[in-house]
Formats: C-alpha cells, sequence, structure tokens
C-alpha cells in the first residue's frame, strides 16, 4: 500500500511538471518576429529610427561579389515587412569569408555623419559582419571591429572619426580613423564557411563630395596694347608738338606742283595697301 501511493505521487509530479504547450525548433524558423516599427539604434547617439521608411544603398543593383572569397548569391528584394532590401545567400567554402561590394564616390566622415547599416537575421546564430572601405586615389584599405548580428533585426552606425579601424598604416590594429576620406568602394564581409542567409535592410548613402571650384580666368592688362579689330583712338594733336604748324602746311601745299601731288597719292595708295 506505502509503495502504490508513493507511484501515485511521483505521476502526479511528473504531470505537472510537464511543459504545457512547447514550441517546436522548425515553428520558430518559419515564424519570426514581426518587424518593429521603430527600432533603437546602437551607435554612440542612440537614438530611434523607423527601419521601413529608411531606402539606400541596398536597393541598388551594383553589389558585386568579390573572387577571393566564398561564394554568395545577391538578390534585390522588396517586402512588406523589409522595404527594399539584399539578400545575401552565403554558400559553403574553404575560406572563412564571404564579401560583397559596391562602388561609390563620397564620405561618411563628415561632422555629425557616420555609416549606417541595418541588417535583420533570420537564422538562429549570430552573423559576424565586418565593413572595408577603399579610400581614393591610392585605394587605402580601412576595416571596422567585428559586428554581431543576432538573430532577428540590428542597426549599426560606424564613426569614421573613431579610432577604432584598421588599417596597414596602423600595422592591422584597430587605433586608426579613416576621417572624411573620400570611399570609392564599400565592402561588407560576411565571416563564416557555412551556407547562411542574411538581409541588408539600409546602407546609408554618402555624402557627395563638394565639386571643384573653377579656376577664375586671368585678368590681362590691356593698357598700352592694341586689341585685335578694335580701333584705338590717336590722342589729339597739340600745337607745340607737331612738326609743322597749320601756315606752314598752307605754304607747302601752295608750292606743291601737280606731279609732287600725283607722287603724294601714289605713295598713300601704297600705304592703304
Amino acid at each position: 500500500m506505502f509503495r502504490l501511493t508513493i507511484s501515485a505521487l511521483f505521476a502526479l509530479l511528473s504531470l505537472g511538471c510537464a511543459p504545457s504547450g512547447a514550441q517546436s525548433e522548425y515553428a520558430i524558423e518559419q515564424a519570426p518576429q514581426p518587424a518593429p516599427s521603430e527600432l533603437p539604434s546602437v551607435s554612440s547617439n542612440p537614438e530611434l529610427v523607423t527601419v521601413q521608411k529608411l531606402t539606400g544603398l541596398e536597393a541598388l543593383n551594383t553589389w558585386f561579389a568579390e573572387k577571393w572569397a566564398n561564394e554568395v548569391e545577391i538578390k534585390n528584394s522588396d517586402t512588406p515587412d523589409l522595404g527594399k532590401h539584399l539578400v545575401l545567400s552565403v554558400k559553403a567554402g574553404d575560406k572563412d569569408k564571404v564579401a560583397v561590394g559596391i562602388l561609390l564616390n563620397g564620405s561618411y566622415g563628415g561632422e555629425g555623419k557616420s555609416l549606417r547599416m541595418d541588417f535583420f537575421n533570420p537564422g538562429k546564430e549570430t552573423v559576424k559582419v565586418a565593413v572595408g572601405l577603399f579610400a581614393t586615389g591610392d585605394r587605402t584599405y580601412y576595416e571596422s571591429p567585428v559586428i554581431e548580428i543576432a538573430r532577428g533585426w540590428s542597426s549599426h552606425a560606424l564613426d569614421l572619426n573613431s579610432k577604432q579601424w584598421k588599417s596597414e598604416k596602423s600595422k592591422w590594429q584597430f587605433t586608426e580613423a579613416p576621417g572624411n576620406v573620400i570611399i570609392e568602394q564599400l565592402d561588407v564581409l560576411i565571416y563564416t564557411a557555412k551556407p547562411i542567409t542574411l538581409d541588408i535592410t539600409y546602407v546609408s548613402e554618402p555624402e557627395k563630395p563638394a565639386p571643384a571650384a573653377e579656376p577664375k580666368p586671368v585678368q590681362k592688362s590691356t593698357e598700352g596694347v592694341s586689341q585685335p579689330g578694335v580701333s584705338q583712338p590717336l590722342p589729339p594733336m597739340k600745337d607745340e608738338n607737331s612738326v609743322l604748324t597749320p601756315e606752314q602746311v598752307q605754304k607747302l601745299g601752295d608750292k606743291l606742283t601737280d606731279a609732287d601731288r600725283n607722287e603724294i597719292r601714289k605713295a598713300l595708295d601704297k600705304l592703304e595697301e
């Protein structure tokens, strides 16, 4: 009788401890949380941001896969939850990363500016991402620290004025600040050798470089120089500077013969020619 009582109590305790509605792993994968209307940024100056209204570089179809990394499929998509976004389907490979890039011409390092990137990770595991920037001219390469993209939504603001980037100049230590350099290419690096999917839902556009100032035309002095096609008035002749006075000219004309006048005319015609 004692043994039967103990067995009955044990059965009741077991029933009370059993989970009533455990969710399967398949159900979690099939039903991710819906996109929140507001998402807190993880930048140095946190602020509320609206995900659906943001459209940037992720909407362009000029992204390409870097050939030195594992294979990745790039697809532009537009859905009610994510809006226009970039779908990266990573293939398994023997390298430790994949990389996608886009050509640019602008800066993220202006005062109060940053490079803003938003992601949606549909998988269970955290995805490690870094951002690479190539500066114009000598193509100096800067790389950000690794950003851990947890399951679901995340937003990140990378400050180019903060000394947390690495480059060859810093001996690949995270002590470099790219600053307001002009960027000609942006790469997104995903550190994985396994097949995963990651959505890039927003990449802010860079600030376009200021147009080069047009050189001012050189003002040349025209003092004492005759311009082509423009007749220059002769200065008035003063009597004291004249070789002959009007009276002397009159007397000389009276003394000229017809032959003299013909010679003068011929000389004037030659001068006009």
